[in-house]
């Protein structure tokens, strides 16, 4: 990589943007090594502090593996430009609460679309996912419940055939997980969860659109009104 000159005010920003230009364009393909941190703070003049969030951004992103003997193209990477939605989440430019607002926006759209649309194939990976919700929920395992419980939005999302909603649960799924994961460790919320996933699920198999909406726009409220009881 050649050396390049970086707008200062946004670092880790224009160091991600330099990467994945210089890898679209061919210079670097799936497999290749990176040059290391010390290498990449000389060739954009920045402190290896702002190297490594900007590697630890494009790790999440799914453009490049990070191994204990070096950095790597990823292999299975199809998409090197992420949404800016996803890059302002890992930078943490993005408030809870305007997440929350988001969610609402399409997610309860989403379901609307998801009891129009859904056909068997997508019914029976949400039931299979409420399914593992349940056995987690018997095990009291707050993790994999919330992993789950991501899986079924996700799935909600497949079943409305629209791949912009899918990419959306994606993007914010990890930044809410860790606060998911404090709410449900309340014995109560985890099975109150699991009855309003069962809910909407009834609602998307039975073509309810209007009814699969309520109860989505319920949930999203609820789930906002504890966490800002955490």
């Amino acid at each position: 990589m050649e050396p390049y000159h970086i707008n200062r005010s946004l670092l880790p920003d224009e160091v991600i943007k330099h990467i994945q230009k210089y890898i679209s364009d061919g210079n670097l393909k799936p497999g290749d090594r990176l040059p290391s941190e010390r290498e990449l703070s000389e060739i954009f003049s920045v402190g290896r502090t702002t190297v490594r969030e900007a590697l630890k951004a494009l790790d999440h992103m799914g453009i490049i593996d990070r191994r204990r003997n070096g950095t790597f193209v990823a292999t299975h990477n199809d998409n090197l430009f992420i949404s800016p939605i996803k890059k302002k989440i890992i930078f943490n430019d993005i408030s809870i609460h305007e997440l929350f607002e988001m969610r609402n926006l399409f997610e309860v759209e989403m379901v609307k679309l998801a009891a129009e649309r859904r056909d068997e194939e997508d019914l029976a990976a949400l039931r299979q996912s409420l399914k593992d919700m349940k056995e987690q929920l018997l095990a009291h395992d707050e993790v994999k419940y919330t992993d789950c419980g991501n899986e079924f939005h996700e799935l909600i999302a497949k079943a409305a055939h629209n791949r912009i909603y899918y990419d959306l649960i994606v993007a914010i799924r990890e930044t809410l997980k860790e606060n998911q994961m404090r709410i449900h460790r309340d014995a109560d919320t985890l099975k109150n969860s699991h009855i309003t996933h069962e809910q909407i699920y009834e609602a998307i198999e039975n073509q309810d659109p209007e009814l699969g909406r309520k109860l989505m726009k319920d949930h999203l409220a609820e789930f906002e009104k504890l966490y800002d009881l955490i």
